[in-house]
């Protein structure tokens, strides 16, 4: 199986990388974690790669426009020679000539199953969630468009809604559907993404 270069921009502690590292470590993902990219210089995902020797990076937005800043991160992916894009925990919103660049490559993932409370994020996400009444949640992997949260669904994971739920109760249980589901999408990325 032919190993795919993986780019992870991620923003806040990147709770779902920890499972895909540890499936890489021993074996079972055809890929190369080639670069971590955070839009935050403190970010915690920056330590956790620090801590795994996986190439990170910094690029603060500064005084950049959203097209200058998503170029600067394409250079740092291209630098590394990223095949594949994931964002997880990635709190920015990215540019239409970023997807353009990426596009079919740009995968991102949602803490709801999609179409349902999109263009949410955080814990806003499971208050609407809970808002609804509805009987389960979990999290999507989907292709990143123009449009946010409207691309492709590549593969969703599910868990119950409890009665006695909070926000961050039911973040708890999809933050680790999330980490399954993209460890699950790492084993064959390509047919998930050519089918």
């Amino acid at each position: 199986m032919q190993q795919v270069k993986v780019g992870v921009l991620g923003s806040t502690r990147g709770s779902a990388l920890r499972p895909i590292v540890a499936a890489w470590r021993k074996g079972e993902l055809p890929i190369d974690l080639a670069v971590i990219v955070s839009n935050r210089k403190k970010a915690p995902i920056l330590e956790f790669a620090r801590e795994q020797e996986i190439p990170s990076r910094a690029i603060r937005p500064g005084d950049l426009t959203r097209e200058e800043f998503d170029a600067a991160v394409t250079a740092e992916l291209e630098k590394h020679q990223v095949e594949l894009v994931l964002m997880l925990g990635y709190m920015r919103i990215v540019s239409p000539p970023f997807v353009e660049r990426w596009r079919g490559r740009l995968v991102n993932i949602h803490p709801s199953l999609l179409p349902r409370h999109g263009g949410l994020m955080d814990l806003a996400v499971h208050e609407s969630v809970l808002r609804a009444g509805d009987s389960e949640s979990g999290c999507t992997i989907h292709l990143a468009e123009e449009e946010v949260d409207a691309g492709r669904v590549i593969l969703q994971k599910k868990c119950p809604v409890a009665p006695d739920d909070t926000p961050e109760t039911l973040k708890a249980k999809v933050q680790k559907l999330e980490g399954r589901a993209f460890v699950e999408f790492l084993k064959d990325p390509l047919s998930f993404l050519n089918s």
